[in-house]
Parts: structure tokens; C-alpha cells; sequence
């Protein structure tokens, strides 16, 4: 898709002038700049808050709701079917709302797929990829237990 946006873009530079291939840069940019503001950075957990930190804004979780904390293969959360209702895929990670048979609705703010963890919440559900999973999973649940 990206390609062909490109190539259309060079089409009109070509028979238009400047104008109107700094127009379609900016249209092609934009989605890269949007993406990269939700692009996630890293997970802090303090008191009985769990805070994604995303570029451009942050995240905050109440761990009093928290119901299960548990490790998870990349299968399980992003496999076959899963479907992106609202999000990014795989360009500065994995963000957004996804929806599958195993976790139903969630929302993922994931740069490693081979570390996965979700958070189960009484009315929602949170996957994230820490660097160490099983570390993260057991100060999440300290921190829910208070």
C-alpha cells in the first residue's frame, strides 16, 4: 500500500510540480507520526497503578481491579484469527484494541512478542511485553494485593 502511495506520489510530482509531492509527503507521513505517538516505551509499576508509557502520553491502570496476571505465547494473543479493531501492527510495535476467541477484547501496548503478559482487569483486558515477564507478573500482583 505504501509503494504504490509512493509511485502515485511520484505520478503527480512528475506531471505537477513540488507542490504537490510535498502534499502527498505530509498525507504519507502522518500515519508514521500518529503510529510512533502511541508507540509503547515502558511499564512502571508503583502503589497500585500500573503506567504504559507511550512517546507522546501515558497510560494509567487501577491494579485494585486486577483479577489475573499471567504469561502468555505470542500464539495465544496474537495468533490466528486474531483482528486488529483499532490500532498498529507490528511498525513501532503492537498497539491498540485487538479482539480474539482466547482473550476476547483486549488492548495491547506490545514491542516484543515473545513476552508477553496479560492482564486480566474485572471489566477489561491488557497485554503488555515487559523485558522480564515473570518478574513483571509477580510486582503487578504485589502491587494489586497492596
Amino acid at each position: 500500500m505504501g509503494l504504490l502511495a509512493a509511485i502515485y506520489a511520484f505520478l503527480v510530482w512528475s506531471r505537477h510540480g513540488r507542490t504537490d509531492m510535498l502534499a502527498w509527503g505530509a498525507v504519507l507521513l502522518l500515519p508514521l507520526l500518529v503510529a510512533l505517538a502511541f508507540a509503547p516505551r515502558g511499564y512502571e509499576v508503583t502503589d497500585r497503578t500500573l503506567t504504559v508509557r507511550m512517546v507522546a502520553c501515558l497510560a494509567r491502570y487501577n491494579l485494585a481491579d486486577l483479577r489475573r496476571a499471567e504469561i502468555a505465547t505470542p500464539g495465544e494473543a496474537f495468533g490466528f484469527p486474531t483482528l486488529r479493531m483499532f490500532g498498529v501492527g507490528g511498525l513501532f510495535g503492537y498497539c491498540g484494541r485487538f479482539k480474539n476467541a482466547r482473550l476476547g477484547s483486549f488492548v495491547a501496548f506490545v514491542t516484543d512478542k515473545q513476552k508477553l503478559v496479560v492482564l486480566r482487569f474485572s471489566t477489561k483486558t491488557l497485554v503488555v511485553s515487559p523485558d522480564l515477564p515473570a518478574d513483571f507478573v509477580q510486582r503487578v500482583g504485589a502491587a494489586a494485593r497492596g
